[in-house]
């Protein structure tokens, strides 16, 4: 019923809000639908792409899910 499955990822950080030249530890976990449950993606590679409050890229990332499918992320803001 399901076709495809869909992978989904929710991405946190500490806190709320940043200054130019602040650094910004993230932290994502990244879930994939199936029938029964969520399988959690374990030592899966994905794409982080982050945006910054003008929509320019800042970064783009090749991050790495451990065996509780999630990832860890620092980014520099820019000055």
């Amino acid at each position: 019923p399901y076709g495809h499955a869909r992978t989904n990822g929710r991405l946190f950080s500490e806190r709320g809000i940043y200054r130019p030249g602040d650094a910004v530890e993230l932290k994502g976990i990244v879930r994939r639908e199936a029938e029964s449950a969520n399988v959690i993606p374990t030592e899966e590679t994905f794409e982080l792409t982050v945006i910054g409050p003008t929509y320019d890229e800042l970064e783009k990332k090749i991050v790495r899910t451990n065996a509780f499918g999630a990832f860890s992320h620092r980014v520099v803001l820019p000055k």
